[in-house]
Parts: structure tokens; C-alpha cells; sequence
């Protein structure tokens, strides 16, 4: 879910809110999609055509369009895949965002706050309504989205709770009992402004915020299958990959163990 609304957000930005897809054509397309490669790696490029070609494909198929604009469209993306170590923060960036994060009140930013102190997926918070915060005591609900261990409960601390719930509290309650319904591009601005004030590598994204979530568990000692289960992955081999992926201070220290082990 959060590939489609990355990619609509794309979409629309390029071609505008009033656009009527029979009327774009294959050229029009290419040239949206060779500006769109500009600057991206080619599987984030992939991702985002694949899911606009799908959904194109689908309108097809129940007759509302006739031809494919994406058809035959040629790519690739002039940017090389991040290194491993660029998905992350630092536990000292981490912890900055967290204060910086729990400042403020606009939407964006608790919504960002969210994401970093839970590991959820954008799309998860995104579908969060009044009653999945007012679940509980000391628990979250996640409505799922992936897999059927996605619907989940997380434990949160009380001064977290507390500080989510003053917060939402400020802004208008919804008639559909949103709390957020927020488009990437927003949460992106939010994020990128927190990223210049504090000196982070450019190439960290809001979905840094969950690998990071995942690595900081390890590093405090919680249990993968506790963290599997918290990130709502399939299965605990999924959560294991993370694991080769350390937070590099935490390698440090267990590289000084080891020494020390056998010394």
C-alpha cells in the first residue's frame, strides 16, 4: 500500500489532479517516467512503473480504458542502489529525531513519531483511527495490511501514550475517525526539514525509521522473535536479514566483546 500511494503521489504531481488517463499517451508517459528515473535508483524506479503499469493493466482488463499507455516503456534509473548502512540512523541521530519529534504537534510529525518509536509500516499508521489509539493501556493497535500478522498490538510506554493522545488531541476529530490520512509527500517534507537540522545523510527516508527500529531493539538485547512479531513480518527469517544490518556502534561493541571473550 505504501508503493501505490508513493506512486500516485508521483503520478499526480507529474500529470495533475484533473487528468484523464485515456488521454495520456505512451510518449506523455515516457517522458513522465524518464523524469521520474532521474535521480533514482532503478528498483525504486521499477517499484513505483510496476505498480502504475498494474493498476492501468487492472482498468483495462474491466473495460474502463482502451490502450496501455505504459506499454513497452523503456527505464532506468541513474542512481546506484544505497549501500546497506545508508538505510539506517545512527543511535545518536535516533534518539535526536525522537526529542526533536515529540516537540511538536502538527500531524506530520506525531505521525513520524509513530513510525519511529513503533517500526510500523507508513501505510499501517496512516490507517490508524481513534479506536487504535484509545485501544488499550500501554497498547497500540496496527491495522494490517501485509500479512496476517500484521494486525497486531504494540506495547508503547505510558509517557509516549500520553504524549500521542494530548497531541491528536489539538486537531479537529474526523467524522471518519481518521486520525491521519496523510499523503507520503507530506510526511517526506516533515522529515526531510528534521534531516538538515541535524546533519543526516540525504538518502535516509522515512522507511529508515523502521529498519532503524528493528536494528535499535537488537542492539538493547530484545529477542528477533519479540521484533518479528512487533514488525508484523511473515516470519522470523525475514526479521533474521535485519540482523546483519547492525546499528555500526553496536558492531563495535560486540566486536569488543568478542576480543575480550578471548583474550
Amino acid at each position: 500500500q505504501y508503493w501505490y500511494s508513493h506512486a500516485l503521489d508521483l503520478f499526480l504531481d507529474h500529470f495533475g489532479q484533473n487528468i484523464l488517463i485515456k488521454n495520456i499517451t505512451r510518449n506523455e508517459y515516457q517522458k513522465f517516467i524518464s523524469n521520474y528515473a532521474n535521480g533514482r535508483t532503478s528498483e525504486t524506479f521499477r517499484k513505483g512503473h510496476l505498480y502504475i503499469s498494474s493498476c492501468i493493466k487492472d482498468a483495462i482488463y474491466d473495460g474502463y480504458l482502451k490502450k496501455d499507455p505504459t506499454y513497452k516503456v523503456n527505464y532506468k534509473g541513474t542512481k546506484l542502489p544505497k549501500k546497506e548502512s545508508v538505510k539506517f540512523l545512527t543511535i545518536l541521530e535516533y534518539e535526536q529525531l525522537r526529542k526533536h519529534f515529540k516537540r511538536k504537534t502538527d500531524k506530520s510529525t506525531l505521525m513520524l513519531y509513530i513510525l519511529l518509536i513503533t517500526g510500523a509500516r507508513f501505510s499501517e499508521v496512516n490507517r490508524m483511527t481513534y479506536k487504535d489509539l484509545y485501544y488499550k493501556p500501554g497498547l497500540i493497535h496496527l491495522p494490517g495490511t501485509k500479512t496476517e500478522n500484521a494486525d497486531r498490538e504494540i506495547e508503547v510506554s505510558d509517557s509516549d501514550l500520553n504524549y500521542i493522545k494530548k497531541a491528536i488531541s489539538k486537531h479537529p476529530q474526523k467524522i471518519n475517525g481518521d486520525l491521519f490520512g496523510l499523503s507520503h509527500n507530506a510526511i517526506s517534507k516533515v522529515f526531510n526539514k528534521a534531516k538538515m537540522e541535524f546533519n543526516i545523510n540525504d538518502e535516509i527516508t522515512p522507511y529508515s525509521l523502521r529498519h532503524t527500529h528493528a536494528s535499535y531493539l537488537i542492539s538493547k538485547g530484545i529477542s528477533i522473535e519479540y521484533i518479528s512479531k512487533r514488525l508484523g513480518h511473515a516470519n522470523i527469517s525475514i526479521t533474521l536479514e535485519v540482523d546483519t544490518h547492525l546499528l555500526d556502534e553496536h558492531k563495535k561493541e560486540q566486536g569488543q566483546r568478542v576480543r575480550e571473550l578471548f583474550s
